[in-house]
């Protein structure tokens, strides 16, 4: 942790552009570079774990990282157990549906 003057950091494997394995089974996206790039301004090291997103989003890290990096869209009830603090990245989501579909609902 940071104490040992290590960033480690929580990431998926499977996570398409955000964070996966290459072919040489390193981890590499856009959350590992940006989380590479945290660790630089800190003045530290960086270590990734690979735990499962039922883990990362239940909360209770109990201290096995520093961060979590996935990408998690900010409501109220995650709030309750997440500090949420900056945008880091920002897209657009889009559902397409035939223009017929019976099965769904309009917010």
């Amino acid at each position: 942790m940071l104490s040992n003057k290590t960033l480690t950091v929580a990431v998926g494997t499977d996570w398409g552009p955000i964070s996966h394995l290459d072919e040489k089974h390193e981890l590499i996206g856009y959350d590992v570079d940006v989380a590479g790039s945290i660790a630089k301004y800190l003045g530290t090291g960086i270590a990734f774990v690979t735990p499962g997103w039922d883990i990362i989003a239940g909360g209770k890290w109990q201290g096995r990282w520093d961060v979590a990096m996935g990408q998690m869209i900010p409501t109220k009830a995650r709030a309750e157990v997440f500090d949420f603090p900056a945008l880091y990245i920002w897209g657009p989501n889009v559902a397409v549906v035939h223009k017929d579909s019976k099965d769904i609902v309009e917010l």
